[in-house]
């Protein structure tokens, strides 16, 4: 079963790799996190626990069907097909005053780090780095103390941040940003990768970088399929390199494991492994579970988490996307999450030319779809929900949505429409 699995895994995403005409696309991202998960727990379940490798078919069963519901809504896309070696059609650029909005964005960040610490009387970074707090004791202890509201603040901030950076420099050119801009958009990011040791943001960070340059429009482009490859690579080593050094922070560990990576995605499959094998007989057919997601802890009155937390491998460690749907609906609850997964990632896809502004939110829902054998992103209030609608609120706010003519996008750089002419057929060569 789990070489079935990885075959149909395999050639789900081949097959869209071909068809789309690019890595970062959904069905890849989706086929590539679930076959990773297999890998790893092929890797490094059997060490941890032999036991566990009598349900590996299970989780090969279960990667099936959430596969087979993602691939519904996208069942259309083969039929078309990218042309080899053309440019795809730009995507439009949106407001003009996006670069002043980064300023905001970071400026707005940076007090609500600083006034999180001010609140804290201590910087988490440093005081886990002197081995005086622990992250259980910053998740557990310390962020709850903060005031209700502070911490979604602060990651949508995040989410925006890093979307709008990568936005400002796949079309660097056409935005006119001065290289200069890095000197505090660089070390702000990393700021907030690490103010609470959270390695997930470092890597939406670089995700979000590579799938808005591998859309193959942006003003500066790899030059060669052999530089995606080598940026691909580069970008892999920057990340696992950075996510054994973010374990040391968090733990206080003195090295750092070179399959700390693999750890990490097995331990994620392990936790669903022990909720499917303890709650196949448990399920509301009420949507319990996928709510608490979506409302704040201290509204929701639910032990939902006690009893999973009972069972899993690792009780800081998240269980993946699927968990709660099959805690709420059973089996079928599988393939019902991951269709609602797929016609999301389709309705932006189809989208994601018009402006900016509907790439960043693609890119957002892309991400989803890349993270969901490990976390459970799309249905989370602070991760996906309050960026959109935080996104959707400066879209009606700065009129994006009016920004979707080449001409109107041109206007305040002073040039006639004819110029957006000119520009489409540059990019395009």
């Amino acid at each position: 079963m789990v070489i079935a699995a990885l075959f149909l895994l395999g050639a789900a995403g081949l097959l869209y790799y071909s068809r789309l005409g690019n890595l970062a696309n959904p069905p890849v991202a989706f086929a590539a996190t679930f076959a990773a998960g297999l890998i790893a727990v092929e890797w490094d379940g059997w060490l941890l626990d032999p036991v566990l490798s009598l349900d590996a078919g299970r989780l090969a069963g279960v990667f099936i069907l959430a596969l087979g519901g993602f691939l519904i809504p996208w069942i259309g896309q083969l039929r078309r097909r990218e042309a080899a070696g053309l440019a795809p059609s730009p995507t439009l650029l949106d407001h003009p005053g996006v670069s002043s909005l980064l300023t905001f964005v970071e400026l707005g960040l940076s007090a609500t780090i600083l006034l999180g610490c001010v609140l804290l009387r201590q910087v988490p970074l440093i005081w886990m780095l002197l081995g005086r707090i622990t992250v259980e004791d910053l998740e557990t202890k310390l962020l709850p103390s903060l005031p209700l509201g502070l911490m979604a603040v602060i990651l949508t901030l995040t989410v925006f941040h890093a979307l709008l950076l990568a936005s400002l420099f796949a079309k660097s050119d056409a935005y006119r940003v001065p290289q200069e801009r890095l000197l505090y958009s660089v070390p702000l990011a990393l700021t907030a990768s690490l103010w609470q040791g959270k390695r997930q943001i470092a890597l939406f960070y670089l995700f979000v970088f590579f799938a808005r340059r591998d859309q193959g429009d942006g003003t500066v482009r790899l030059s060669s399929r052999a530089m995606r490859w080598i940026t691909i690579a580069i970008v892999g080593f920057v990340f696992v390199l950075a996510f054994s050094k973010v374990r040391q922070i968090r733990v206080g560990a003195q090295t750092s494991s070179s399959s700390e990576l693999a750890d990490y995605e097995a331990t994620a499959q392990l936790n669903l492994i022990a909720i499917l094998r303890s709650f196949e007989d448990w399920h509301t057919m009420r949507p319990n579970a996928t709510l608490e997601y979506l409302v704040p802890d201290r509204f929701l009155q639910s032990d939902i988490q006690e009893q999973v937390n009972q069972v899993v491998y690792n009780t800081t460690s998240p269980s993946g996307y699927l968990a709660p749907w099959f805690l709420d609906f059973g089996y079928p609850g599988i393939p019902l999450g991951t269709l609602l997964m797929g016609l999301a990632a389709l309705f932006a896809y189809e989208r994601r030319r018009r402006s900016e502004a509907h790439m960043r939110l693609y890119l957002l829902v892309l991400w989803c779809c890349a993270a969901a054998s490990v976390y459970e992103h799309f249905i989370s209030l602070t991760s996906f929900v309050l960026p959109v609608l935080f996104m959707w609120f400066l879209g009606k706010a700065l009129g994006l949505e009016k920004y979707g003519e080449e001409a109107r996008a041109f206007e305040w750089a002073g040039a006639k429409p004819a110029a957006a002419v000119a520009w489409r057929s540059s990019s395009a060569r």
